[in-house]
């Protein structure tokens, strides 16, 4: 070794400290820097759709169809029984899936007097389920999908019960914060944040899926595209539309901070053996729902011996239990 290689040695020890610290407060800002900095687009809402039954009926019908890549069994789907009926259900599907993740528990529904609407997200049903076109997802298409079903339903139904699944969970709460005009508001599994993430970090993770680059995650490193489950499902889905829900999420928690939901109840269901979202980030959103409206906040949750998975709607997917689940949660939904 020469006498300048130590000053050398020295040197790429200094440039890698300096990367490092580098790349350490520009992944820091990235992940606290106030959203608003981006100038996201504001969550916003299509005009009310204006009509009576007949009217709905026909826009389901003209827009059923409407996108060629989206298989027509996987496309929005409604169970009507030719006119309102005293409860209309609004079904919302979760991450991935599509309207027939909620088939049969809608004809359970649609079985006991009620209109059934299970409206399809947007980016989702598509046949190719190894599209990339999925991670351009956006919270103001969740929000405004949502928004156009409740439209919809209203005519359907005197009563509006909208039920939403996982990161449509977290759509309903949003609806839930922002619409008087819905009996009742259910959430299902509720996405707000992953579950590996303490509350306290999960605003600055939201913020860094929608800042870096998207990267596709399988669900199953070792299934990949022949994963186990529903056919109709993507076996892997975008870290950025993860960071579209989870903005979302801070949306809803600043508003619940400052003024109380305006749908006319709200029940919240959840499992102890979900290991994908944060039961942690839904505590806390309850206890600031309740501040404000202790009365109309009911939860439930599937205690851990019955392991009750986070999808338990889908009777596709595996260890499902909706022999016990759906008994109990037609039971939750009845409830006033």
């Amino acid at each position: 070794m020469t006498p300048k290689a130590p000053k050398i040695i020295g040197r790429i020890f200094l440039f890698l400290v300096g990367l490092l610290a580098s790349v350490t407060v520009a992944v820091v800002t990235l992940a606290y820097w106030p959203t608003s900095a981006l100038q996201l687009p504001a969550v916003r809402a299509l005009p009310a759709v204006a009509g009576g039954y007949s009217d709905a009926v026909r826009s389901l019908e003209g827009e059923h169809g409407n996108t060629p890549e989206v298989g027509r069994d996987r496309d929005t789907t409604w169970m009507l029984h030719g006119f309102p009926t005293d409860t209309v259900y609004v079904l919302m599907h979760g991450l991935c899936n599509c309207p027939k993740q909620y088939e049969v528990l809608g004809k359970l529904l649609f079985a006991q007097g009620c209109n059934v609407l299970i409206p399809r997200t947007p980016w989702h049903g598509l046949s190719d389920l190894m599209n990339t076109g999925f991670a351009n997802l956006t919270e103001t298409e969740m929000v405004q999908s949502a928004e156009h079903a409740v439209d919809l339903a209203k005519s359907l139904g005197k009563n509006v019960v909208v039920v939403g699944l996982s990161i449509n969970g977290t759509t309903a709460a949003w609806l839930a914060q922002n619409r008087s005009d819905i009996t009742k508001v259910v959430l299902l599994s509720p996405f707000f944040a992953p579950a590996m993430i303490p509350e306290w970090f999960s605003v600055p993770v939201g913020h860094l899926a929608l800042r870096l680059p998207n990267q596709f995650i399988w669900w199953n490193d070792r299934e990949k595209e022949k994963l186990i489950g529903p056919s109709y499902a993507y076996p892997r889905f975008p870290t950025r539309v993860i960071g579209q829900v989870m903005q979302l999420g801070e949306r809803v928690r600043d508003q619940a901070k400052s003024a109380p939901f305006r749908s006319g109840s709200l029940l919240i269901v959840t499992s102890a053996s979900d290991h994908a979202a944060s039961s942690e980030a839904t505590a806390s959103l309850v206890t600031e729902w309740r501040k404000r409206r202790t009365d109309a906040v009911s939860t439930y949750e599937f205690p851990l011996a019955e392991k009750v998975p986070h999808d338990f709607i889908d009777p596709n997917q595996p260890d499902q239990k909706v022999d016990e689940v759906y008994p109990e949660l037609i039971r939750l939904l009845e409830q006033k």
